[in-house]
Protein backbone atom coordinates (compact mmCIF):
# COMPACT_ATOMS: atom_id res chain seq x y z
CA UNK A 1 0.00 0.00 0.00
CA UNK A 2 1.36 3.17 -0.88
CA UNK A 3 2.43 5.25 2.15
CA UNK A 4 -0.17 8.60 2.55
CA UNK A 5 1.88 11.60 1.91
CA UNK A 6 2.05 14.50 4.48
CA UNK A 7 3.56 17.40 2.30
CA UNK A 8 0.44 17.04 0.26
CA UNK A 9 -2.29 16.69 2.83
CA UNK A 10 -0.43 19.99 4.49
CA UNK A 11 -1.03 21.41 0.91
CA UNK A 12 -4.12 20.43 0.57
CA UNK A 13 -5.09 21.23 3.85
CA UNK A 14 -4.26 24.76 3.72
CA UNK A 15 -5.65 25.17 0.01
CA UNK A 16 -9.33 24.40 1.60
CA UNK A 17 -8.95 26.41 4.23
CA UNK A 18 -7.98 28.96 2.14
CA UNK A 19 -11.02 28.33 -0.20
CA UNK A 20 -13.40 28.16 2.84
CA UNK A 21 -12.10 31.85 3.82
CA UNK A 22 -12.15 32.94 0.54
CA UNK A 23 -15.91 32.04 0.09
CA UNK A 24 -16.77 33.61 3.44
CA UNK A 25 -15.21 37.39 1.99
CA UNK A 26 -17.60 36.66 -0.69
CA UNK A 27 -20.91 35.60 0.64
CA UNK A 28 -20.76 35.56 4.62
CA UNK A 29 -19.33 39.46 4.70
CA UNK A 30 -22.54 41.54 5.16
CA UNK A 31 -24.55 43.49 2.74
CA UNK A 32 -21.79 45.29 1.32
CA UNK A 33 -19.46 42.51 0.26
CA UNK A 34 -23.15 41.19 -1.75
CA UNK A 35 -21.45 43.73 -4.56
CA UNK A 36 -18.81 41.93 -6.69
CA UNK A 37 -17.21 45.49 -6.85
CA UNK A 38 -16.28 45.51 -3.32
CA UNK A 39 -15.52 41.89 -2.72
CA UNK A 40 -12.91 41.72 -6.06
CA UNK A 41 -11.29 44.08 -4.45
CA UNK A 42 -10.38 43.15 -0.71
CA UNK A 43 -6.68 42.00 -0.43
CA UNK A 44 -7.46 39.06 1.05
CA UNK A 45 -10.06 37.73 -1.57
CA UNK A 46 -7.48 38.98 -4.81
CA UNK A 47 -4.29 36.85 -2.63
CA UNK A 48 -6.44 33.52 -2.10
CA UNK A 49 -7.71 33.50 -5.50
CA UNK A 50 -4.80 34.32 -7.17
CA UNK A 51 -3.43 30.98 -6.32
CA UNK A 52 -5.87 28.47 -4.57
CA UNK A 53 -7.36 26.98 -6.98
CA UNK A 54 -4.12 26.69 -9.56
CA UNK A 55 -2.62 24.76 -6.32
CA UNK A 56 -5.73 22.74 -6.37
CA UNK A 57 -4.95 21.47 -9.77
CA UNK A 58 -1.61 21.12 -9.52
CA UNK A 59 -2.10 18.76 -7.01
CA UNK A 60 -4.81 16.76 -8.98
CA UNK A 61 -2.73 16.37 -11.52
CA UNK A 62 0.28 14.86 -9.45
CA UNK A 63 -2.21 12.52 -7.69
CA UNK A 64 -3.82 12.01 -11.04
CA UNK A 65 -0.63 9.64 -12.16
CA UNK A 66 -1.72 6.84 -9.73
CA UNK A 67 -5.17 6.44 -11.50
CA UNK A 68 -3.80 6.91 -14.82
CA UNK A 69 -1.12 4.06 -14.34
CA UNK A 70 -4.15 2.00 -12.72
CA UNK A 71 -6.45 2.03 -15.61
CA UNK A 72 -4.76 1.63 -18.55
CA UNK A 73 -8.04 0.14 -20.09
CA UNK A 74 -10.47 2.67 -21.29
CA UNK A 75 -13.62 1.09 -20.04
CA UNK A 76 -11.95 0.68 -16.26
CA UNK A 77 -10.82 4.50 -16.68
CA UNK A 78 -14.24 5.89 -17.87
CA UNK A 79 -15.84 4.02 -14.97
CA UNK A 80 -13.59 5.69 -12.22
CA UNK A 81 -14.05 8.89 -13.50
CA UNK A 82 -18.18 8.12 -14.04
CA UNK A 83 -17.96 7.02 -10.25
CA UNK A 84 -15.16 9.56 -8.61
CA UNK A 85 -16.53 13.16 -10.25
CA UNK A 86 -19.59 12.83 -12.30
CA UNK A 87 -21.41 10.79 -9.63
CA UNK A 88 -20.64 13.42 -6.87
CA UNK A 89 -22.24 16.32 -8.95
CA UNK A 90 -25.27 14.62 -10.06
CA UNK A 91 -25.75 13.47 -6.55
CA UNK A 92 -25.29 16.61 -4.71
CA UNK A 93 -27.11 18.63 -7.48
CA UNK A 94 -30.09 16.24 -6.52
CA UNK A 95 -29.86 17.15 -3.23
CA UNK A 96 -29.94 20.69 -3.82
CA UNK A 97 -33.08 20.72 -6.22
CA UNK A 98 -35.03 18.54 -3.63
CA UNK A 99 -34.46 21.49 -1.21
CA UNK A 100 -35.85 23.59 -4.19
CA UNK A 101 -38.62 21.38 -4.77
CA UNK A 102 -39.92 21.44 -1.48
CA UNK A 103 -39.66 24.99 -0.96
CA UNK A 104 -40.96 26.30 -4.45
CA UNK A 105 -44.24 27.32 -5.09
CA UNK A 106 -46.08 24.57 -6.32
CA UNK A 107 -47.57 26.22 -9.80
CA UNK A 108 -49.10 24.50 -12.98
CA UNK A 109 -45.76 22.92 -15.01
CA UNK A 110 -43.35 23.26 -11.90
CA UNK A 111 -41.66 19.88 -11.81
CA UNK A 112 -40.98 20.49 -15.28
CA UNK A 113 -39.52 23.57 -14.77
CA UNK A 114 -37.64 22.20 -11.73
CA UNK A 115 -36.54 19.31 -14.53
CA UNK A 116 -35.22 21.79 -16.95
CA UNK A 117 -33.44 24.03 -14.37
CA UNK A 118 -31.73 20.88 -13.09
CA UNK A 119 -30.13 19.61 -16.23
CA UNK A 120 -29.70 22.89 -17.21
CA UNK A 121 -27.31 23.69 -14.25
CA UNK A 122 -25.74 20.34 -14.20
CA UNK A 123 -23.03 20.98 -16.55
CA UNK A 124 -22.15 24.46 -14.62
CA UNK A 125 -22.62 23.00 -10.68
CA UNK A 126 -19.29 22.39 -9.29
CA UNK A 127 -17.40 23.12 -12.35
CA UNK A 128 -14.09 22.23 -10.43
CA UNK A 129 -14.78 18.50 -10.45
CA UNK A 130 -15.99 19.27 -14.01
CA UNK A 131 -12.41 20.67 -14.85
CA UNK A 132 -10.73 17.44 -13.20
CA UNK A 133 -12.98 15.24 -15.64
CA UNK A 134 -11.98 16.97 -18.58
CA UNK A 135 -8.24 17.81 -17.59
CA UNK A 136 -7.93 13.95 -16.96
CA UNK A 137 -9.49 12.86 -20.07
CA UNK A 138 -7.06 14.99 -21.76
CA UNK A 139 -4.23 13.40 -19.97
CA UNK A 140 -5.39 9.78 -20.75
CA UNK A 141 -5.21 10.17 -24.10
CA UNK A 142 -2.22 12.09 -23.86
CA UNK A 143 -0.58 9.15 -22.16
CA UNK A 144 -2.20 6.24 -23.68
CA UNK A 145 -3.00 7.76 -27.58
CA UNK A 146 0.15 10.03 -27.93
CA UNK A 147 3.09 8.45 -25.59
CA UNK A 148 2.90 11.32 -23.30
CA UNK A 149 4.11 13.46 -26.25
CA UNK A 150 5.05 17.08 -24.85
CA UNK A 151 3.69 18.15 -28.92
CA UNK A 152 0.27 16.92 -27.90
CA UNK A 153 -0.03 18.80 -24.61
CA UNK A 154 1.63 21.94 -26.40
CA UNK A 155 -1.00 21.93 -28.41
CA UNK A 156 -3.81 21.68 -25.90
CA UNK A 157 -2.56 24.41 -24.44
CA UNK A 158 -2.61 26.37 -27.60
CA UNK A 159 -6.25 24.65 -28.20
CA UNK A 160 -7.26 26.54 -24.78
CA UNK A 161 -6.69 30.17 -26.56
CA UNK A 162 -8.69 29.46 -29.62
CA UNK A 163 -12.22 27.68 -27.61
CA UNK A 164 -14.55 30.27 -27.35
CA UNK A 165 -15.42 30.76 -23.43
CA UNK A 166 -18.94 31.40 -23.66
CA UNK A 167 -20.51 28.10 -23.37
CA UNK A 168 -20.65 26.75 -19.58
CA UNK A 169 -17.79 27.07 -17.49
CA UNK A 170 -14.93 26.86 -19.95
CA UNK A 171 -13.09 29.89 -18.89
CA UNK A 172 -12.59 28.06 -15.90
CA UNK A 173 -11.38 24.73 -17.30
CA UNK A 174 -9.37 26.52 -19.72
CA UNK A 175 -7.29 28.05 -17.14
CA UNK A 176 -7.03 24.93 -15.16
CA UNK A 177 -5.52 22.92 -17.98
CA UNK A 178 -1.54 24.10 -17.99
CA UNK A 179 -1.96 23.40 -14.33
CA UNK A 180 -3.34 20.21 -13.95
CA UNK A 181 -0.84 18.93 -16.81
CA UNK A 182 1.96 20.24 -15.06
CA UNK A 183 1.57 18.53 -11.91
CA UNK A 184 0.67 15.00 -14.30
CA UNK A 185 4.25 15.89 -15.95
CA UNK A 186 5.67 16.60 -12.59
CA UNK A 187 4.81 13.43 -10.64
CA UNK A 188 6.05 11.74 -14.18
CA UNK A 189 9.43 12.81 -14.12
CA UNK A 190 9.79 13.61 -10.45
CA UNK A 191 12.76 11.38 -10.10
CA UNK A 192 14.41 12.82 -13.13
CA UNK A 193 14.28 16.20 -11.92
CA UNK A 194 15.60 15.42 -8.40
CA UNK A 195 18.59 13.43 -9.91
CA UNK A 196 19.26 16.57 -11.99
CA UNK A 197 18.44 19.14 -9.48
CA UNK A 198 21.19 16.80 -7.57
CA UNK A 199 23.73 17.23 -10.52
CA UNK A 200 23.09 21.33 -9.89
CA UNK A 201 23.93 21.19 -6.38
CA UNK A 202 20.29 21.50 -5.22
CA UNK A 203 19.83 18.49 -3.15
CA UNK A 204 16.35 19.42 -1.12
CA UNK A 205 13.75 21.95 -2.25
CA UNK A 206 9.94 21.79 -0.91
CA UNK A 207 8.97 20.94 -4.25
CA UNK A 208 11.11 17.82 -5.15
CA UNK A 209 10.27 16.83 -1.07
CA UNK A 210 7.28 14.45 -2.16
Amino acid sequence: MRERDKYLDILRGTAVILMVLGHCIQYGNGRAFSQPDIFFNNTAFQLIYSFHMPLFMLISGYLFIYTVEKYSDIMAFVKNRILRLLLPIVCWDIIIYIKFAIEVEKTEGWIKELLVAYFRSLPEDYWFLWAVFYCSIAVWIGRYLFNDSIIYYLLGLVLTFLVPEIIYHLFFYKFMYPFFVGGYLFAKNQELIKNKMAKIGIKRCWWVCW
